[in-house]
């Protein structure tokens, strides 16, 4: 039969209030006590009438604790000795406490935490990681206590700093999920399981702090990925891979290039006028369907570009640049904050980049498809109007935000003369 350790329980609650209290941080104004009360809510089994044997077994319990000093005894009025009021913890007696209840000091774990802080760092390169490490460094010396941002367990903790050793040690390499879990932690799920979402909580805020990226775009960039990233190619291009050349003009309705493989494949002809990044499927397949000349290259990248995606678009930049090819680069997405963002990171490996019906031109002439946006998400909205790298921007954001509405780039494929405005936009831009 299971027997309560009622010595035990007192005690760690004891020890547990002090840990939490101005006395542990030693900025404790008055002497106020360390108490246990005696209430329903903290030990029902006390006031248990029927089993009155527990209660006997509780005083005998605090009786060897006030033997050995560790706590002084108050009772209720009128009831010493049958009802207890509280216990207080003698803090001149608090190592005879640890010791009693077999348990370590939490300024002890902090103390070790802070060895295993500064060893790590000792082998971090990433300026990020580094900064979280003496943010929770610092933090945890001044209030003596092991921050909430890490596992409050020895071997949680650890594995989290074995994550951190492995983001360190792909220096910009990018991993499946699963393989990074085995190698760094041993076992194939336990990061999916354990680590992920603490790790995307420190990288969102000391590696990404002013981009909104979702949980999946964090992951990538730090390279981590959950499957293989793809991209969809329309058009002329020829690709070397493996001395065996690759045309994906001959692939009518496009044709799919893995990421993981594209760092190794050389591009060696391009055949454009015009080069179109889109932003989602739906519209990329139309495109492709609607017959537009073969000069014209359409790129589907799925959303927030991961680092592969970024590297191959700066190869084809690249590529064109040095072979001096005449062309304009385009991109459709959203018209909404995710579209912008999309639009500007891209705009980060190809800086001459343009966005195609991402104006208030668009936005009038398909405004009964617009949706309707919340306060919170024109906040957001907001934010964009104070950051300098979206002012080319900044007269579609704040049509936006007045209307609170956003378009997505779907909706603009309800047109009759898509083919035509996307050849005379291409048009223009050439005689510029």
């Amino acid at each position: 039969m299971f027997k309560m350790n009622f010595q035990l329980q007192i005690l760690n609650s004891l020890l547990d209030k002090y840990e939490a209290s101005r006395h542990y941080q030693g900025q404790a104004l008055i002497n106020r006590k360390v108490k246990f009360l005696f209430t329903h809510k903290n030990m029902p089994l006390y006031w248990d009438t029927d089993k009155p044997h527990l209660k006997l077994a509780i005083h005998q319990s605090v009786q060897k604790l006030e033997e050995k000093g560790i706590v002084t005894v108050n009772w209720l009025p009128f009831e010493k000795g049958n009802l207890l009021n509280d216990v207080a913890l003698n803090l001149e007696k608090l190592n005879e406490a640890y010791l009693l209840a077999d348990r370590i000091p939490k300024e002890n774990k902090v103390e070790q935490l802070q060895k295993q802080i500064r060893k790590l760092e000792s082998q971090i390169s990433m300026k990020w990681i580094k900064d979280f490490l003496q943010t929770t460094k610092e933090e945890s010396m001044k209030n003596k206590n092991i921050p909430s941002v890490l596992p409050q367990e020895d071997g949680e903790r650890e594995l989290l700093f074995n994550v951190l050793l492995g983001i360190d040690d792909l220096k910009g390499e990018s991993i499946l999920e699963r393989v990074f879990s085995k190698k760094y932690l041993g076992n194939s799920k336990v990061f999916q399981k354990n680590m992920k979402r603490r790790l995307v909580t420190i990288a969102r805020k000391f590696a990404f702090p002013q981009q909104d990226l979702d949980d999946d775009d964090i992951m990538a960039e730090l390279g981590i990925e959950k499957t293989t990233e793809e991209l969809l190619l329309k058009g002329t291009i020829v690709f070397k891979y493996e001395g065996q050349l690759i045309d994906y003009g001959i692939f009518p309705f496009g044709g799919i290039i893995d990421t993981n493989l594209a760092q190794q494949m050389e591009i060696v002809w391009i055949n454009a006028k015009a080069i179109l990044t889109i932003e989602n499927k739906t519209n990329f397949h139309y495109l492709a369907g609607l017959g537009l000349p073969k000069n014209i290259l359409l790129i589907y990248i799925g959303g927030f570009p991961g680092p592969r995606k970024r590297e191959l678009l700066k190869k084809l930049h690249s590529f064109t640049l040095g072979e001096k090819i005449s062309l304009n680069y385009y991109h459709w997405g959203d018209i909404d904050i995710g579209g912008f963002r999309i639009f500007k990171v891209i705009q980060e490996v190809i800086p001459d980049l343009k966005p195609l019906f991402m104006d208030i031109q668009t936005l009038r002439e398909f405004g009964d498809y617009c949706e309707e946006t919340s306060k919170a998400y024109n906040k957001q909205l907001e934010k964009l109007l104070l950051d300098e790298n979206y002012r080319d921007f900044y007269p579609i954001i704040q049509c936006l935000v007045n209307k609170n509405i956003r378009l997505e780039q779907e909706a603009i494929l309800v047109s009759n003369n898509l083919k035509e405005d996307l050849l005379n936009i291409i048009a223009e831009q050439e005689r510029k």
